[in-house]
């Protein structure tokens, strides 16, 4: 009978701590991916977050400033160029840039030219190119005395364009040319994706009713791929507020002429690494993060709504 009773009474399950030693192998496989994730990803974000509340050059003790650095942000004329510049680039260079990168996926997909493996590898190399090595390129392509550009207008009879200094008028339209050139790409292989998944026999059937490709692309491919869409919507703002390749080889780290082509992350950068303001460069880090977040919540609920 003692037996029987025993034999009722249920084992209580061990603990996490016992489970996890008894795994640890399984366990240590996937340890140093989470070691690595805190080190390189969690701390800086949490290292930033602190030290957007401190004043400190790098060498010195912290000061504990409060909102200061935030305020500062608030009042300083430079952060809200670099601002407007940003802005202004991104919703300029997004229209056209994911527009020929939609027309481009559709005629890829849709089997009008032959050898498109050929030009799918062609619109995607300048995404695995180096960004300073394109942008050190199109220096030389939009030079004063012997760039290509210029050399091209002097043929036909114009005068020199000062793409890369004079008043800077030129500056945004150099750093959005050489943007869309490198990540329209990228965009398309994203759109080809997507019209990939769409079954042909939706295509078939708007052929058989007589459907146009502008019909075809308007009623059936646009409406299929909108999550698509929203995803490379979504990943373009983010590739906007964290620009700074492009500008910081062409435009240097001054933003060119009239700041004309200074960006919040050159200026970022400017601060930390040129005045070693680490404090106020986190505070704009931080700010920056929050724009890209605001506007992507913004979108989406846009693309929800409207598209």
């Amino acid at each position: 009978m003692a037996d029987a009773g025993t034999a009722g009474i249920q084992r209580k399950p061990p603990g996490l701590g016992r489970r996890i030693v008894s795994s640890w192998v399984p366990y240590s496989y996937v340890a140093p991916f989470y070691v690595l994730f805190l080190v390189f990803m969690a701390f800086p974000i949490v290292f930033t977050l602190y030290l957007s509340f401190h004043s400190w050059d790098g060498l010195s003790s912290m000061r504990f400033t409060g909102l200061d650095n935030l305020v500062r942000i608030v009042r300083d004329p430079v952060f809200w160029i670099a601002l407007y510049n940003t802005l202004f680039i991104g919703i300029v260079a997004h229209i056209p840039m994911l527009s020929f990168a939609l027309i481009v996926a559709f005629i890829l997909d849709s089997g009008f030219i032959r050898f498109r493996h050929f030009f799918r590898t062609i619109y995607f190399l300048p995404v695995v190119a180096s960004s300073v090595a394109i942008s050190l390129v199109f220096m030389n392509v939009f030079g004063f005395r012997g760039g290509l550009i210029n050399l091209v207008i002097m043929a036909f009879g114009g005068e020199r364009i000062h793409w890369l200094g004079g008043q800077g008028e030129w500056v945004r339209t150099v750093i959005m040319t050489v943007f869309i050139w490198r990540w329209v790409g990228w965009n398309m292989v994203i759109y080809l994706a997507g019209l990939q998944s769409i079954p042909n026999e939706l295509y078939d059937s708007a052929r058989i009713d007589g459907a146009g490709w502008p019909q075809v692309l308007r009623h059936i491919s646009l409406p299929l791929i909108k999550p698509v869409v929203l995803f490379s919507f979504v990943l373009s703002v983010v590739g906007t507020f964290t620009l700074f390749d492009e500008p910081f080889v062409l435009a240097g780290v001054e933003g060119g002429p009239n700041r004309m082509g200074l960006t919040l992350m050159v200026y970022l950068y400017r601060n930390a690494f040129r005045f070693s303001r680490f404090g106020y460069a986190s505070s704009i880090a931080l700010v920056i993060m929050i724009l890209t977040i605001v506007v992507a919540i913004m979108n989406i609920r846009f693309f929800r709504e409207k598209v």
